[in-house]
């Protein structure tokens, strides 16, 4: 090697990071081996084919890297844990995993002999974990029929209804039928997608589904995650947890049939909400009606728990121009068909200084444990700033513009990819 050639290698490192170096690595649930090498989408390569399972494949990655997933009939059925520097990207060379509409899956069969018969076509079987739980038919969400928690007997049921009573999971049967006659299937592993210490990280066309807690977790302090044209539906708690001080992109997404929330947003935390579409029903009683009319309607309708962050949306004239490519809820449970976008995630963060910036106190206030509440002054909301803040929009609303505007998020500080 010339001692020129030798100098742009090592400049090339120093700008870029060993990023330089990141691979593609393959995997295929189907025809894969984790005994390969997942240099390769196919099995032309002998042992530099595809791997057969998303942990091995973590297990060999580093920096940068790209998992590229082969979407097959078959659900991929483990979890996916994304921690520290060696899953992390940069602003350049972001780590990504491209689903290419795969679906990661976290639940499994009921066997036949978990159920017991009740009376009047009510089954019951018991969980070994019921904090969160979903049950599914032929891979949909059934209706649960919420009730205390103190009842010791099931209310009456509507066929294909269920609840959970004493410690039972309970399921009203339509005549003449047993459970062998249906594909029940439960959520059983905990979470889809943990993203810990990890930053510049993407996810692209993936479906995920089932868990018992969450589809996503982003744990405190995780910057610049993007997750573009997925679909996280039926999980057990949230489909998408944000933790505290943490950043998000969430691009031409869908949300639904998730039993808590479909968003959990933390205080300090930033979200960005672009072309996706969310179903929900109405929020918890503890979203007051304080909040910025905006974010009530948008809370109101998209069932997003915000404890305290910052949600901004895609300007009109965004939402205008890919209005012909923005998902439908209507397809939540449909196939996802992957899809190309320019620099996506470089024009949302672009479009979120045409949007009006939310500060975190105008937002919902945080929720308070009410046992520490009279021992936790600073948990509770300072109402009177907020109060002030909000006479000096009616009053001043250039200068509200403007000083919103000035509190934009970053492209290069928060969302640069």
């Amino acid at each position: 090697m010339s001692r020129s050639l030798f100098y742009l290698v090592i400049v090339s490192v120093l700008l870029n990071g060993f990023h330089l170096f990141a691979k593609d690595i393959y995997v295929n649930n189907l025809i894969g081996d984790d005994n390969n090498l997942g240099q390769l989408a196919d099995l032309t390569g002998g042992i530099a084919g595809p791997l057969k399972t998303i942990g091995r494949a973590i297990a060999l990655s580093g920096q940068g890297d790209r998992i590229i997933l082969a979407s097959t009939p078959i659900p991929y059925k483990e979890t996916i844990c994304l921690f520290g520097k060696k899953q992390s990207g940069d602003e350049f060379t972001p780590f990504v995993i491209e689903g290419n509409g795969a679906i990661l899956d976290g639940g499994e069969v009921l066997p036949i002999e978990s159920w017991s018969y009740s009376g009047n076509n009510v089954f019951r079987f018991q969980p070994s974990n019921l904090t969160h739980f979903q049950l599914f038919e032929n891979g949909l969400p059934l209706k649960r029929i919420a009730i205390s928690p103190e009842s010791k007997t099931p209310p009456a049921l509507q066929p294909m209804e269920w609840c959970v009573c004493n410690g039972f999971v309970y399921v009203c049967l339509e005549n003449f039928k047993r459970p062998q006659d249906y594909r029940f299937s439960y959520s059983e592993r905990t979470t889809g997608i943990t993203v810990m210490q990890a930053n510049n990280v993407r996810v692209n066309d993936l479906i995920v589904q089932g868990f018992q807690v969450d589809g996503i977790s982003i744990v405190n302090n995780t910057k610049n995650i993007a997750l573009n044209n997925v679909i996280v539906r039926g999980n057990g708690r949230n489909g998408l947890t944000i933790g505290s001080s943490s950043s998000v992109v969430v691009s031409h997404a869908l949300f639904g049939d998730n039993n808590a929330a479909q968003i959990d947003v933390a205080k300090d935390s930033l979200l960005l909400l672009f072309l996706s579409e969310i179903k929900g029903t109405e929020v918890s009683e503890h979203v007051g009606e304080s909040m910025p009319t905006e974010l009530t309607r948008l809370t109101r309708s998209a069932k997003i728990l915000n404890r305290g962050g910052l949600i901004q949306q895609a300007g009109a004239e965004q939402v205008a121009a890919e209005s012909g490519r923005r998902p439908k809820i209507e397809n939540l449970w449909e196939k996802l068909t992957p899809i190309l976008l320019i620099q996506p995630l470089r024009k949302a963060a672009e479009e979120i200084n045409s949007v009006t910036a939310l500060k975190a106190e105008t937002l919902a206030p945080p929720i308070v444990d009410e046992q520490k509440n009279n021992t936790s002054d600073n948990q509770t909301p300072n109402t009177a700033s907020q109060s002030h803040a909000e006479k000096s929009q009616q009053e001043n609303p250039k200068t509200n513009k403007s000083n919103a505007e000035s509190d934009a998020i970053s492209e290069d500080d928060q969302f640069s990819f």
